[in-house]
């Protein structure tokens, strides 16, 4: 059975999409309410909770006496172009660029690749979106959902935003309605990192933490809910797992990594490691243990780039391929799940 809430979105869809289609333009009059109410088979104030959401989308106006006027139909045109909101350089990035542009090439689109040093940064991220929305509508939005995306502002705009895809994270609380996701599931992640090592006959994990100035909560942070996942199954499994170090390194730039390094002085020192990424693990975190004479302990990255098979490593791999195809079937209206989160897998490197 069909609920009120449900019915109110119905409408929403329904009404917005006669406007969308030309059906009624700018300044003709909607059915009233009395009549609405007959063909979606509610009552009026079912109708009024659908409508509202067009009148806040400014799409129509209630104006007393006269009833519902549709205000405002963007007259721009509509292209086939889908904008890729994420960085699109780097190994994984490249591959993920390759796979979307294959993808959206079989329904006859293609990707606007935003360059990384806009998508970092967040006045300049604002500054590209209205340029991109200026003179065009475009098919939809693919968008990874770093701290700097412009979540408020893509919530505002149901009109334009109707038809986009947050994929492999998305650092919000709450997440917007009008909106689909194709997540990379973190927490599981952390799980499968724990039960690695335990396989392995590890008794001691530590994830040294790269240092996060916007930390907001869980939600606002790919490497929390990795450790979320890392603790979780580390108890079960009955092993150690660092997490007082963890926040440690994650509250402090440690650039020369001294926090890590007064760990191995202990009798009890870690024999296991993960690293959020594979980059950084190359530049950062292994050359300290060279340095320390540590460098065998047993490591985990992420990414599954090329310096976790030259450097021999296990990483994650993030299935970018399938993240692409579940998205743009989104976009597409092939898959009608609104919410997918994607399992990595570990992939072993040998030196």
């Amino acid at each position: 059975m069909q609920t009120k809430t449900f019915k109110r979105d119905i409408i929403s869809e329904t009404v917005r999409s006669w406007i969308l289609s030309g059906k009624y333009r700018n300044g003709d009059h909607l059915p009233n309410n009395k009549d609405l109410a007959k063909i979606f088979q509610v009552n009026t104030r079912t109708v009024l909770a659908g409508l509202n959401k067009l009148v806040e989308e400014n799409l129509i106006e209630a104006v007393p006496r006269r009833g519902t006027i549709v205000k405002g139909v963007s007259s721009l045109p509509l292209s086939n172009t889908v904008p890729l909101l994420t960085l699109s350089k780097g190994d994984f990035y490249g591959e993920l660029a390759g796979y979307t542009d294959a993808e959206l090439a079989k329904d006859g689109l293609f990707p606007i690749f935003a360059d990384g040093k806009i998508i970092n940064h967040p006045g300049a991220f604002q500054s590209f979106m209205d340029r991109l929305l200026a003179k065009q509508r475009h098919y939809g939005f693919l968008i990874e959902g770093s701290t700097f995306v412009p979540f408020e502002h893509i919530a505002s705009r149901p009109d334009i935003f109707n038809n986009t895809v947050f994929i492999f994270t998305y650092h919000q609380e709450k997440e917007i309605p009008h909106c689909r996701y194709v997540l990379t599931d973190y927490r599981e992640m952390g799980r499968m990192a724990a039960d690695y090592f335990a396989d392995h006959g590890k008794k001691h994990i530590i994830f040294p933490a790269k240092f996060e100035a916007d930390y907001t909560g869980p939600w606002s942070s790919i490497q929390v809910m990795i450790m979320e996942g890392i603790k979780e199954r580390a108890e079960e499994r009955g092993i150690f797992f660092d997490e007082e170090f963890f926040w440690k390194r994650h509250k402090t730039l440690d650039l020369e990594n001294d926090l890590m390094k007064e760990l191995f002085l202990a009798d009890n020192k870690p024999d296991a490691l993960f690293c959020w990424n594979d980059g950084f693990m190359a530049i950062s975190i292994l050359p300290t243990l060279k340095e320390i004479g540590e460098e065998n302990i047993l490591k985990i990255g992420a990414l599954n780039t090329p310096h976790a098979e030259k450097l021999g490593f296990a990483s994650f791999d993030l299935h970018s391929q399938e993240t692409a195809v579940a998205a743009i079937s989104m976009l597409t209206g092939r898959e009608t799940r609104r919410k997918i989160l994607i399992k990595p897998t570990i992939v072993e490197h040998k030196n």
